[in-house]
């Protein structure tokens, strides 16, 4: 008898319990395309190694299969064993999250949802390079911009909301990808500013990782600061300042 493929087994899992791709679509925050093209047993998928598998592995997981069964053909198919997962956007290089944690303790392979992600960048044709200089240069301006109006807007205030001060400004609402990554045990509660929305509620265990997509800035608690790490779809990485219970505000 022939094995079924992973899409195969993702499919009839899906249509067992009765959900559309629309509404796995809308429980994970992951965009139907990329399900799609899961079930088409496509992988090659616009986004790093770390989205890419950290959005498979949940989708597996809502399906309720055997998660470590699909990983394992999942790392078959991609061949990205043993691959460094660094890129580079741009001059700034971004290492993987596998300097993180303990030199014993299992490696981060994934990060938990989101999507504004850029691929390996390639000794390609020059006009690459030019358009990768654009943007560096527009992120220069957006980020002096919005340290101007926070500036001025703290200036303005008497009495500053008292939340962990992040490293990098303000930006413009838009739809992007963070990575919630646990160092240790942590509680964590993540909503959207524009519209009161919880993405997230729940318990991260130690080198769990949670993806997630929203819209604009967000307001993240938590129960420990110092177990809590959050990557952008930039490649930034936030950690609160506040070792205790807190919150902070990712822009």
């Amino acid at each position: 008898m022939q094995q079924t493929t992973i899409g195969e087994r993702l499919q009839q899992a899906r249509q067992r319990l009765g959900l559309s791709l629309e509404d796995i679509a809308a429980t994970l925050k992951i965009r139907k395309d990329v399900l799609l093209k899961f079930e088409s047993n496509e992988f090659d998928i616009k986004l790093p190694p770390v989205y890419r598998k950290g959005f498979f592995k949940a989708y597996v997981k809502l399906l309720k299969l055997n998660v470590p069964t699909l990983l394992a053909d999942y790392e078959e198919i991609v061949g990205e064993i043993g691959h460094s997962t660094s890129f580079s956007l741009g001059q700034l290089k971004l290492d993987s999250p596998k300097s993180v944690g303990n030199d014993n303790k299992p490696e981060i392979t994934e990060l938990e949802p989101g999507e504004n992600s850029a691929r390996y960048v390639r000794p390609v044709p020059q006009f690459v390079h030019f358009r990768l200089l654009i943007i560096g240069v527009v992120i220069i301006l957006v980020v002096f911009i919005c340290g101007l109006y926070l500036r001025c807007k703290k200036e303005q205030s008497p009495h500053p909301m008292a939340q962990d001060t992040l490293p990098i400004q303000d930006t413009v609402a838009s739809e992007s990808t963070i990575v919630l990554t646990a160092l240790d045990t942590v509680q964590v509660f993540v909503r959207q500013e524009s519209d009161r929305q919880r993405l997230f509620a729940g318990t991260l265990n130690k080198n769990e990782h949670h993806p997630l997509t929203r819209s604009g800035p967000v307001q993240i608690s938590y129960s420990e600061g110092k177990f809590l790490l959050i990557e952008q779809a930039n490649g930034l990485h936030i950690k609160p300042q506040k070792e205790g219970r807190g919150w902070i505000r990712v822009p």
